[in-house]
């Protein structure tokens, strides 16, 4: 076939099956119920790693609270250079003053002023 035909015969029918369809306005969730929505209070954490490890969370440095937050910033007031979603490198710890570690084989010293 080089060239597709101008018209189709459309295919004969197929069989029709009934249903059984009871009708009900309890047989969909409408979201009413705010099922999805899952109410973290970050207040109750009040170190640093409890609070970075929660995944609503962040802590702000400004003030020393755990608030809720995301990668994109905090949720509740908190400057947002102030405020930590999530722990910049392993075993951090913001009360260090240094920190050692190494990065691909180089070792670091971190001076927290």
């Amino acid at each position: 076939m080089t060239k597709l035909p101008e018209k189709f015969d459309l295919p004969d029918p197929g069989n029709q099956e009934t249903i059984d369809e009871i009708p009900s306005s309890s047989d969909y969730y409408d979201g009413s119920m705010k099922l999805n929505v899952i109410a973290v209070e970050c207040s109750i954490n009040n170190s640093v790693s409890t609070c970075i490890n929660i995944s609503s969370c962040g802590w702000c440095k400004s003030n020393g609270t755990c608030i809720r937050g995301n990668n994109l910033g905090p949720l509740q007031p908190c400057k947002t250079a102030d405020f930590v979603f999530s722990a910049p490198y392993p075993n951090w710890n913001p009360q260090t003053r240094l920190a050692n570690f190494s990065i691909g084989g180089i070792d670091l010293t971190l001076v927290n002023k």
